[in-house]
């Protein structure tokens, strides 16, 4: 157990319907904040993609929230052309900020991770990523020790990387479409987008003059 943190694993349970046991725990022990992880296992059948269905979860993260901030965790695969996880189109709304954490491998080779902002209060931050520390073997999940700041947006080397894959999947999205689903700025789309075109555009030259 980590010093100043708690941990509560009952298993799948009803969120709606234990409200005040929440409650009672949340005024017992007064926490800094709160994770729920994951979604999906406190609905009790409810259809989390429907909004008729979610509307006591939402009314209740929100009634929660009043007694203290709340991270919900959803283990779903994140759509990036709409920017949320499966299942979460009703709960963006209740957040004042969002992240989207995604795991990647550092060019030292090294595990980390990067994760997207998205702020309704306004937020020069878009993103930033972290580097995890680890003891012994670097790919076992069992050795890490902790996370340390990198720094902002991506890595280097990986935010061309996580562009050019965006821009293959879907090349007619916009430049502002491809940096909000990789955390980069427009303007970084914009270069990576005119030298692959200048590139495309020298290999046909090529190819015309050797025929």
């Amino acid at each position: 157990m980590v010093p100043g943190f708690h941990y509560i694993c009952p298993g799948p349970f009803d969120l709606v319907a234990t409200e005040e046991e929440l409650r009672g725990v949340f005024k017992k022990i007064q926490p800094d904040f709160v994770v729920l992880s994951t979604l999906q296992s406190m609905l009790a059948g409810r259809d989390w993609q429907s909004q008729k269905e979610m509307q006591e979860v939402n009314a209740l993260i929100v009634r929660l929230s009043r007694i203290c901030p709340l991270v919900v965790i959803t283990h779903s695969p994140w759509n990036k052309r709409q920017r949320r996880a499966a299942g979460t189109i009703t709960q963006f709304a209740n957040f004042a900020v969002t992240m989207h954490y995604e795991k990647l491998k550092l060019n030292d080779g090294d595990t980390g991770m990067h994760i997207i902002v998205d702020s309704k209060l306004g937020s020069e931050l878009e993103g930033f990523h972290l580097k995890l520390t680890t003891e012994g073997d670097k790919d076992d999940s069992s050795s890490v020790r902790g996370l340390v700041y990198a720094g902002e947006g991506r890595p280097k080397g990986n935010a061309k990387k996580a562009v050019l894959e965006e821009l293959a999947d879907d090349p007619a999205a916009s430049n502002k479409e491809i940096a909000e689903r990789t955390g980069v700025s427009e303007r970084y789309v914009r270069k990576i987008r005119e030298q692959e075109s200048k590139a495309r555009s020298k290999h046909d030259d090529l190819r015309v003059g050797r025929m």
